[in-house]
């Protein structure tokens, strides 16, 4: 098996021994996502894939420049990453994962200040920024993963901590420590 590190580049390390394998000058801005083979990580240039065996860059998809993305969030079907472009609000994207070439844009919303930081095949959620406004949108929010929707919202007093899928359902907690689970088997 291989580990995967952003720093100035993004290097891949034999995970038995420590050796590195390889790296590759993709300037990362996020941290970096592994699913079937291949490293996703968020760049000023865009999202970038590189395979997982040696650091080979497998595509680019690029929104145009100044623009950081996110750490992205891989679903068998589904790249998610949320886009910083500078000059206006933030952007969650939904690509389609494809076979082979850069993933198809599904769907885009502007739902305020967060970012999508777990999945399951159905749904996406997004945690979002805390703020003492009251009139603040809800901090957790779920949206379909085939159009974008929201479907709910958590909203808490206090801010939540990125949310874990466990079991079908979605697992997080405050940073005071109250835990909250929503459906699941």
């Amino acid at each position: 098996g291989a580990v995967v590190v952003a720093g100035q580049e993004l290097f891949g390390f034999d995970a038995a021994t420590g050796d590195r394998l390889w790296s590759a000058s993709v300037d990362p801005r996020s941290r970096p996502a592994v699913a079937d083979g291949t490293v996703y990580v968020g760049t000023r240039e865009g999202i970038r894939a590189v395979t997982l065996d040696d650091g080979t860059e497998r595509w680019l998809v690029d929104r145009g420049g100044g623009r950081a993305y996110s750490t992205p969030v891989v679903t068998a079907e589904t790249l998610y990453a949320l886009e910083r472009p500078g000059e206006a609000g933030d952007a969650t994207f939904a690509l389609d994962r494809t076979a082979n070439g850069a993933p198809d844009p599904r769907w885009c919303s502007y739902a305020g200040e967060g970012a999508v930081t777990a999945a399951t095949g159905d749904h996406a959620f997004a945690l979002q920024s805390y703020s003492d406004d009251r009139r603040s949108p809800p901090r957790l929010l779920a949206f379909t993963a085939r159009f974008g929707e929201a479907t709910w919202g958590y909203r808490s007093a206090e801010p939540v901590v990125p949310p874990a899928v466990l079991d079908g359902g979605l697992v997080t907690a405050t940073r005071h420590g109250t835990v909250v689970a929503v459906g699941g088997d």
